[in-house]
């Protein structure tokens, strides 16, 4: 262990970190539980980030820049679902 001077800090021992880290994911995991899994995960992910969009709508915008906005969440929207119905995705970059 270092001590701590001004210059320098106390670090901990190896072993007795408070970070946990990932769980080991099961080798033996089916397809349908890692769908599962990563739809849960992603969708929370998806639902945190459209509030930070909608947070958006408190700071100074004009009507173009909102319309722009809510067409590409809809054509994301859009896009999700068509993938789910025919297995198809399509990757473009939204920019103003």
């Amino acid at each position: 262990m270092i001590e701590a001077t001004a210059t320098t800090t106390t670090r901990r021992p190896a072993g007795n970190s408070k970070r946990t880290g990932r769980p080991k994911l099961d080798p033996n995991e089916s397809r349908e539980d890692k769908f599962v899994r990563l739809s849960l995960n992603r969708m929370r992910a998806l639902k945190r980030q459209g509030r930070l969009v909608c947070n958006l709508a408190a700071y100074p915008h004009d009507n173009l820049q909102a319309e722009r906005i809510v067409s590409e969440a809809q054509t994301v929207a859009a896009d999700i679902d068509k993938a789910f119905r025919k297995g198809g995705r399509k990757r473009d970059d939204f920019s103003f």
